[in-house]
């Protein structure tokens, strides 16, 4: 299966370099890495193959949104919409 992926690179963004891809290819390219997943535990995985400091970063990461969630559901009680 072949993915048509368009690079750009520009000076005008927040960032040097954009990707473009159909939607379709996209949908593709996800299913094809859902069926490559084959761990049990994500965690587990990130300390097993890049190591403790990694999973610990990435649980500092996870919790802060966590919290950006619990923010956001207080907000959405008093009526506010983030959608």
């Amino acid at each position: 299966m072949s993915i048509c992926l368009r690079s750009i690179v520009t000076k005008k963004g927040d960032y040097p370099y954009r990707a473009t891809v159909s939607h379709d290819d996209f949908a593709k390219g996800l299913a094809r890495m859902a069926r490559d997943i084959h761990y049990g535990n994500f965690k587990n995985e990130v300390e097993k193959e890049m190591g403790a400091q990694r999973e610990r970063t990435y649980e500092e990461i996870w919790s802060l949104l966590r919290e950006l969630e619990e923010e956001e559901g207080s907000d959405r009680s008093r009526g506010r919409s983030w959608s």
